[in-house]
């Protein structure tokens, strides 16, 4: 083990709570592909596809989770649940909490843009199911993660899904609801920027921008409840 695998190591065993099996694997989940780490056998790698997996193994511990602790909730609830656990903000929150900005390699990239910090906690997720399986995964995001970050009576009372919202109110009073989502160049290098235009009965009725289409659309949404006074 070189230098910096030995810092890898006690930045996992210290920081996150546990041995690693295999260190390459949280190098690879905090490399963003604006570095590109270089393998010994000249293949580059970076922690993309850890985050494609970790996404998908957050959502599914989650999704098992909430199905759990609300036995009598439906699918709607559950759902918005979801969104409010699993959005970029507080991805972005828990990975500076975890300490992830210390040791992620960006190449002139700033973790304040494009949630390169929350997708470098995915990336992480991703690491720790392929080192040490689902069932480790599971406890450890539900003990230091799900329980200790969310405010759960908080979420209950908060409906932050301003699309759904909009989404029902226009089939309640039987108007029709479109977004017009395009992406644009940012004056800040490296940053994407969505532009969304929401328009009910054909009519636009506001825009907003946002970090990712998803962003942008709940941002126009929030603006265009706010003028309909919901």
């Amino acid at each position: 083990m070189n230098k910096q695998e030995k810092e890898f190591f006690y930045f996992v065993k210290n920081q996150l709570g546990f041995i690693p099996g295999n260190v390459f694997y949280y190098q690879k989940a905090l490399t963003h592909k604006s570095v590109v780490l270089k393998l010994s056998i000249g293949k580059t790698v970076c922690n993309e596809r850890l985050e494609f997996l970790g996404d998908s193994v957050l959502d599914s511990i989650i999704s098992d989770y909430l199905f759990t602790r609300y036995k009598d909730k439906d699918e709607g609830f559950l759902t918005q649940m979801r969104s409010k656990i699993v959005n970029r903000k507080s991805l972005n929150e828990i990975a500076v909490s975890l300490k992830l900005h210390k040791y992620l390699k960006t190449n002139n990239i700033s973790t304040d843009c494009n949630n390169v910090l929350g997708n470098a906690f995915e990336a992480l997720v991703g690491a720790i199911y392929i080192d040490k399986g689902y069932s480790f995964t599971r406890e450890y995001l539900i003990k230091n993660v799900i329980t200790k970050y969310y405010d759960f009576q908080f979420l209950e009372s908060v409906d932050t899904n301003f699309k759904s919202r909009l989404l029902e109110y226009t089939q309640k009073v039987k108007k029709t609801v479109c977004f017009e989502t395009r992406e644009e160049n940012s004056p800040e290098k490296g940053k994407q920027l969505f532009i969304s235009v929401v328009l009910v009965d054909s009519s636009p009725i506001c825009e907003s921008i946002g970090s990712s289409k998803k962003d942008a659309e709940q941002n126009v949404s929030k603006k265009a409840l706010k003028i309909l006074e919901l």
